[in-house]
């Protein structure tokens, strides 16, 4: 199982104790990044760390509270504050220059079987420089105001996927379209949406953001609404698909986002090459078990081989350079009425979902 990490106190005390608990992992993780980065980007360590400086007025407007409990993060750890800023921008320093992936569904009582709502995904990422794997943590972290939230990260990073007390659940999707900038990263955006209440509280945090990238936010509460933005540098779009299920991958869906180039797409590497495949075959397994979904059904599809290894659960493509070899570090599903997680430590196909619960 992963290792967990329960954060309390004040933004500073909860940060100071993430870093603490994980400093050697962060700095195993920041050893990775700087080697990686060198090689395949020619990017040195200095340059790195110089443009992760540039992101810190931007988390400190966006939201003083992950800034606190980031500055806590790093001293903790025993690094700059910069250098968690190195792994908490790796979407505005990285997917620029080599993409991410994954594949997220959300389904809502209307279609399950249980009446619970679902939002899930398979978290697929280059195995370098993100030590194959082995830089997740889990927080659990309770705060004095607004929900308690349990959430997925890599070391260091304030939050990824999740579910709050209040019943908020989210999962995110790689996109790159031509704009990409210095923003606030949207790795804060993430947690700052598991800070939320309601469903619009959270769908604002993306729209207030003065982001410098793309992604995609799957959203569901716990009233059994769903919702997927894609958003820009530029702009969002909120899609609703008719508040019974909806599938991403990591390519642009909206018509109205206003995008000139659909970079993960045209690209034909990596998950580009195999991003619309993906989003038809969960379209697919859905639409064939529609209104008999449960949990072990969402398991059963996340599981799914169809054109290995480029498939759903995805395994490591020997054909693929060093730098786009990839796979299924772990396969996550959480439950918005019931607050709850499973989620593998590998490939759902070779590994049991462990329950955990805020």
């Amino acid at each position: 199982m992963h290792k967990i990490v329960e954060l309390t106190g004040s933004p500073r005390e909860r940060g100071y104790r993430y870093g603490e608990d994980c400093k050697d992992t962060i700095q195993h993780l920041l050893d990775a990044h700087y080697v990686f980065y060198d090689r395949e980007i020619k990017i040195s360590k200095g340059m790195l760390v110089n443009e992760a400086s540039k992101l810190i007025s931007f988390v400190d407007e966006y939201s003083p509270e992950i800034a606190e409990e980031m500055r806590g993060t790093a001293e903790g750890a025993g690094v700059k504050y910069e250098e968690i800023l190195v792994l908490s921008g790796f979407i505005e320093l990285y997917y620029p220059k080599i993409f991410g992936g994954c594949t997220t569904l959300a389904v809502s009582s209307k279609v399950t079987s249980d009446g619970e709502t679902y939002i899930a995904q398979n978290n697929d990422e280059a195995l370098n420089p993100w030590l194959e794997g082995d830089c997740v943590v889990l927080l659990k972290i309770r705060r004095k105001t607004g929900p308690d939230v349990l959430t997925y990260a890599y070391v260091g990073v304030p939050g990824m996927m999740g579910v709050n007390s209040a019943g908020i659940g989210l999962c995110i999707n790689a996109l790159l379209c031509e704009i990409s900038t210095i923003g606030a990263p949207l790795l804060t955006v993430t947690r700052e949406i598991l800070h939320q209440k309601t469903l619009e509280d959270a769908m604002n945090a993306v729209k207030r953001a003065k982001r410098g990238n793309s992604l995609n936010f799957g959203l569901a509460d716990s009233k059994g609404r769903i919702c997927d933005i894609e958003c820009t540098p530029k702009s969002v779009d909120c899609l609703f698909v008719d508040d019974q299920y909806f599938v991403h991958t990591n390519h642009f869906l909206s018509k109205k986002i206003g995008i000139a180039k659909d970079i993960i797409r045209e690209s034909g590497m990596g998950f580009g090459r195999d991003s619309v495949f993906r989003y038809e075959r969960m379209n697919t397994l859905i639409n064939e078990k529609k209104g008999r979904v449960d949990l072990q059904t969402i398991i059963s599809f996340f599981r799914d081989h169809e054109n290995y290894p480029d498939s759903i659960c995805r395994h490591v493509n020997l054909k693929d350079s060093v730098a786009e070899k990839a796979k299924t570090f772990d396969s996550m599903i959480f439950a918005t009425s019931q607050k709850k997680a499973w989620i593998t430590r590998g490939n759902a196909c070779e590994n049991e979902y462990h329950p955990y619960e805020i």
